[in-house]
């Protein structure tokens, strides 16, 4: 068909690439529409069984349209709120509603002091409480903001019924059909390994004795036989923190600065040890613990090694005092040191002794040397705190008392005024860490980013300073006369704001969360090497900084709890407990730091009992990522829009095609015609 055929040919060519050109339009004119580039970093809420029951967020795995608080609660999709709509009813009530996962926006610059005092409470909340969806918290930015605008715009709509209602006037009318073609939403995806238990979690303490042994270089003076079992006092502080959310568990305050104050004095006392002529009366162990916040399980590992070994017997008999430190960083409860005790000292007593010379030096170190003689009138700048110990609890509230239960004399030197303030002061994640704060230092307010939290390192050198006096006068025994009571005799250089920061910094510069402390061998095999969390590098600074300062350190691994050992707790009725090997080695640093350990497995009643403690994995910082979707009504606009044009394509085409075979049609007749009148004429 040579009359009908090339112009269906050609109509069929120019359909193709009026279909071609359709598509590279829609591709670029489209494109913003389908960007998907945007990652943040999130951090995933605390999960831990805790005394058989389950607490925190139990997934991690996260894939769902986010959508705003104000809108309907959709079964799997996000909830994205900010940190001041957060609660925990809320988020019960978003598991009720099979909610995908929730998202919280925690503001990146300063915060108020409801803001704070708000999510303490949220965290404390969080700490108690089992949820069934995962939930992450991220740091706002202007993406963030643009995204939340985004989802409170299209609630917004939805809470005024949409487009469909008569009170709307035309402009208002097409201006909300428009919001709704052309509104965005986002779909939140954080993919992780499923949540493995850590049945094999351990903790670590870090062991060192500070030892006298004589150099006299006149007269060769060695350490005679009658000064080789010297009483010993042991200072000791833990180091791992808790919260809400383990990525952010820096603990400046709980406990950085117990560590940072155990550190110090374990550098002064090294160097006044090492000192010609000096012939201290006790001999100092300095411990650094693991699994203080589980009821101080670090402690208890170690005084159950030592129960277990004939010389640790002997060693725990030769205890005289334990001073545990904590919380000396912040001046937020009158600049003063509350010594809390199990009950009060008697007279005479190393306890008594060590309190009279703290109260003496607070006043000799607050800068008030003239009138530092101790009298009835004089102030005190530190308060003894005497609590019993109640055996019926499942969780001690200092770490002295888990000493006290092995008849361990000892005291918790704090800021903090009581129990109760601590319980409010620890589990927090913003204690310390890149947050914008307002610090009250020395009565000038300080803006800044930094990695110290309440902190205030003059405040926790001064109290350093106070603690490193009182040890010097008992360890040595300074006599109570005028000559000395003004004098002293640690130096303020000794101790200074600079040493304190530096030290601090290296401890609170990661999150110290007990799951980011474990070996990468004590995770289950099931989970890849590469989806591991990488180790914290905490513990090796800590036993290389001990290392540069003293000599035999020992560090020893145990089990967190009876599960990691892999056997239950039991009962028995003598004081000394049995002990299993199930403890293991662990080597820092060299083969002399490699010490075998024997933890028993035995407990009195809750306070004297292990804590049944399971950590899981997949508590590190994770990826999100946010893909951009245009909504249903625009893929059907769109679908529409593209089939119009199409149909109208496809008209056009078929009316100049009929109109051209038309206009063919009658060039043949009038040239036949022509031909036929040519013919006749």
């Amino acid at each position: 068909m040579g009359l009908g055929g090339l112009p269906d040919t050609k109509s069929a060519c120019m359909f193709k690439i009026s279909v071609v050109r359709l598509l590279i339009y829609c591709i670029f004119t489209f494109k913003n529409f389908s960007e998907t580039s945007e990652t943040f970093t999130v951090y995933r809420c605390q999960q831990h069984d805790l005394q058989g029951v389950a607490i925190g967020s139990r997934v991690a795995s996260m894939e769902c349209e986010a959508q705003a608080l104000g809108s309907r609660l959709v079964s799997r999709r996000c909830l994205v709120l900010s940190l001041s709509d957060a609660s925990v009813g809320k988020l019960e009530n978003a598991t009720f509603n099979n909610v995908a996962g929730v998202l919280i926006v925690l503001p990146s610059h300063e915060w108020s002091r409801d803001l704070e005092e708000r999510f303490v409470n949220f965290e404390h909340e969080l700490l108690s409480t089992e949820l069934a969806l995962p939930v992450y918290f991220v740091f706002e930015d202007s993406v963030i903001a643009a995204i939340q605008k985004d989802l409170n715009e299209r609630a917004e709509m939805e809470a005024h019924g949409g487009v469909i209602s008569s009170r709307l006037s035309s402009g208002t009318y097409f201006k909300a059909i428009s919001n709704v073609l052309w509104s965005t939403g986002h779909r939140l995806v954080v993919h992780s390994a499923p949540v493995s238990r850590l049945d094999h979690a351990s903790l670590v303490n870090i062991e060192v004795k500070l030892v006298y042994i004589g150099t006299d270089p006149f007269k060769g003076y060695l350490r005679s036989n009658a000064e080789q079992n010297l009483p010993v006092v042991v200072v000791c502080a833990h180091y791992d923190a808790l919260s809400a959310i383990p990525s952010l568990s820096h603990g400046a305050d709980a406990n950085g600065s117990g560590v940072v104050a155990l550190l110090e004095l374990a550098r002064i006392f090294a160097h006044i040890f090492g000192s010609y002529g000096t012939r201290p009366k006790y001999d100092l162990v300095f411990l650094l613990s693991g699994g203080g916040n589980y009821n101080y399980m670090g402690s208890k590992r170690w005084v159950d090694q030592m129960s277990k070994e004939t010389n640790g017997l002997a060693f725990l008999d030769s205890v005289a005092y334990v001073i545990c430190l904590e919380g000396l960083g912040s001046s937020q409860f009158a600049n003063a040191i509350f010594a809390h005790l199990s009950r009060p000292p008697k007279h005479g007593s190393f306890s008594h002794q060590f309190l009279r010379n703290v109260n003496l030096s607070s006043v000799l170190h607050w800068g008030n040397v003239s009138s530092a003689v101790i009298t009835p009138s004089h102030p005190s700048y530190v308060y003894p705190v005497h609590k019993k110990i109640n055996l019926n609890e499942d969780f001690l509230s200092w770490e002295h008392e888990r000493f006290s239960t092995y008849r361990l004399p000892g005291v918790t030197l704090s800021s903090w005024p009581s129990h109760h303030i601590a319980n409010q002061m620890r589990h927090r994640s913003f204690d310390g860490g890149p947050v914008y704060r307002t610090l009250a230092c020395s009565g000038i307010q300080v803006t800044r980013t930094c990695f110290r939290g309440t902190v205030c390192p003059s405040v926790l050198a001064r109290n350093t300073r106070i603690v490193a006096e009182a040890l010097f006068r008992t360890v040595f025994e300074i006599e109570d006369v005028q000559a000395v009571l003004d004098t002293t005799f640690v130096r303020r250089q000794w101790i200074t704001d600079d040493s304190v920061t530096a030290v601090l910094d290296l401890v609170v510069r990661h999150p110290r969360s007990s799951q980011l402390l474990l070996d990468s061998d004590e995770y289950p095999p099931s989970v890849s090497p590469h989806l591991r969390e990488p180790r914290s590098r905490l513990l090796q600074s800590l036993v290389y900084l001990m290392k540069s300062l003293l000599h035999h350190v020992h560090v020893v691994r145990h089990p967190l709890s009876p599960q990691s050992a892999g056997k239950q707790v039991k009962s028995a009725g003598k004081f000394r407990p049995s002990a299993t090997e199930d403890d293991e080695s662990v080597t820092f640093g060299g083969p002399g730091d490699t010490h075998s350990s024997r933890s028993p497995a035995v407990a009195y009643s809750s306070a004297f009992g292990d804590v049944d403690v399971v950590l899981y994995t997949a508590s590190g910082p994770a990826t999100m990522s946010v893909y951009r979707l245009k909504s249903s009504a625009f893929d059907l606009f769109v679908a529409l829009a593209i089939g119009f044009y199409l149909a109208v394509l496809y008209f056009i085409l078929e009316v100049s095609t009929s109109l051209l075979f038309c206009g063919c049609f009658v060039s043949y007749l009038g040239r036949l015609i022509c031909q036929r009148c040519v013919r006749i004429l």
